[in-house]
């Protein structure tokens, strides 16, 4: 059962728009993400990257965090770390 949900719609440059849909259900910490956009235009044959970019100042993951690509596979990544 969903307990609260929010909804927010970002109107992109170029006319795409893009819905953020977030739902906190009832004795649950999880917090479900939907995102939807338009149509990425891609008329310039540039390559184009989404991304969705959340922060939280309660959470202290020692700059450790995880990337998905299209349910591919998890990367663990670590904040601006620089190889040498």
């Amino acid at each position: 059962m969903t307990v609260s949900q929010i909804k927010l719609l970002f109107e992109c440059l170029g006319g795409s728009n893009a819905i953020v849909k977030g739902k906190l259900y009832f004795d649950d910490p999880v917090i479900e993400w939907e995102v939807t956009t338009d149509a990425i235009w891609v008329g310039d044959d540039q390559g184009k990257d989404l991304t969705i970019n959340f922060a939280s100042k309660e959470i202290n993951n020692k700059g450790v965090f995880y990337t998905d690509a299209n349910g591919l596979e998890m990367q663990q990544r670590v904040l601006s770390f620089q190889q040498g």
